[in-house]
C-alpha cells in the first residue's frame, strides 16, 4: 500500500499508480536489507525515481517518518491498521498491481518446536497448509 499523512495530496486519491510517485519524497528501507532492495527493483521497473529523503531498517521508523510529513511510503497493509484507524496515516492501494516482500524466519537450532510452531513454518516455507 502506498502510505502517506493525511493531508499529503496523494491521500485524497482512491488509488495511486507508481508513475504517480516520480519525484515524491519517498521515506524507504535502506538499501541493502531485502525489502529496500525489492523497493528498489519495484521503482525502478516501473521507471520511477522518487526523491528519497530518508532510508530507515525499521517499520515503526518509517511510519513515524511519514506521520510527520516527511514523505511517502509503501508499506504492507497489516503494518498500518492502527495508524490508519487512529487517523494519523492514510494507505491508498497501488493501481499497477500487488507487490510481495521478502520475510524471514529464525529458529533457534536445537531448540523443540509443537506442533502449531511446526504448522506455521510448514506454511511459510511452502505456501500450502496441511
Amino acid at each position: 500500500m502506498l502510505v502517506c499523512a493525511k493531508d499529503h495530496p496523494l491521500a485524497t486519491r482512491r488509488s495511486v499508480k507508481l508513475t504517480d510517485l516520480e519525484g515524491v519524497r519517498f521515506v524507504g528501507f535502506e538499501r541493502d536489507i531485502p525489502t529496500g532492495k525489492a523497493l528498489e527493483r519495484m521503482l525502478r521497473a516501473a521507471s520511477v525515481q522518487v526523491q528519497m529523503a530518508m532510508e530507515m531498517d525499521n517499520v515503526e521508523t518509517i511510519k513515524r517518518a511519514v506521520e510527520l510529513g516527511l514523505g511517502v511510503s509503501i508499506l504492507p497493509k497489516a503494518t498500518i491498521q492502527t495508524e490508519e484507524n487512529s487517523g494519523t496515516l492514510v494507505s491508498r492501494s497501488l493501481a499497477d498491481g500487488t507487490y510481495t516482500r521478502p520475510i524471514g524466519l529464525l529458529v533457534r537450532k536445537g531448540r523443540f518446536l509443537d506442533r502449531a510452531a511446526s504448522a506455521v513454518i510448514e506454511v511459510l516455507s511452502h505456501g500450502r497448509q496441511k
